[in-house]
């Protein structure tokens, strides 16, 4: 994507569906929270281990039945940096409902990062880059008109720990 001055920012969209369990407030999904967690790999990442950690969440206040768009973003110097592009291998979602973590499925781990030791790596070192990575509503893209994003709880809720 690019911003306001022609710089290109990186972008990961997640879709989220809810089901509904009935009706009224049964039809709705409170505090829905994606984590997003990315890994580069290469030489080039000034890293002991070579590979560049970033992540970040979003947490919505309320999602109704059907489906949403969490959407993510790395700044153009580490789109450069990185040579980011098109879509990643090493990558890991997140996810819970009303604070109960989701059982991760394989749907949600990118090739990348199956093994074992590429996990240790992810949880030993994903906390190097914490806060490059945008959530949308903290990006140059919120409110850009495009398809409508759900309504965030702000930074200190939905920040990971």
């Amino acid at each position: 994507m690019r911003d306001t001055a022609g710089e290109v920012w990186w972008q990961a969209e997640v879709n989220v569906r809810v089901k509904a369990s009935g009706s009224g407030r049964f039809q709705f999904a409170d505090r829905v929270r994606v984590g997003f967690n990315l890994a580069t790999e290469g030489a080039e990442t000034g890293t002991e281990t070579g590979w560049e950690f970033y992540r970040t969440a979003a947490m919505a206040v309320t999602l109704e039945a059907g489906r949403a768009a969490f959407r993510f973003y790395l700044p153009p110097g580490v789109v450069q940096r990185d040579r980011l592009q098109g879509p990643m291998r090493f990558l890991v979602v997140d996810l819970s409902v009303g604070g109960a973590q989701v059982p991760v499925d394989r749907r949600r781990v990118g090739p990348g990062l199956t093994g074992p030791e590429a996990r240790a790596k992810l949880n030993r070192e994903g906390t190097r880059n914490d806060g490059v990575m945008r959530p949308e509503y903290l990006s140059p893209f919120a409110n850009s008109g495009t398809e409508a994003a759900p309504v965030m709880l702000r930074a200190a809720a939905s920040e990971p720990r």
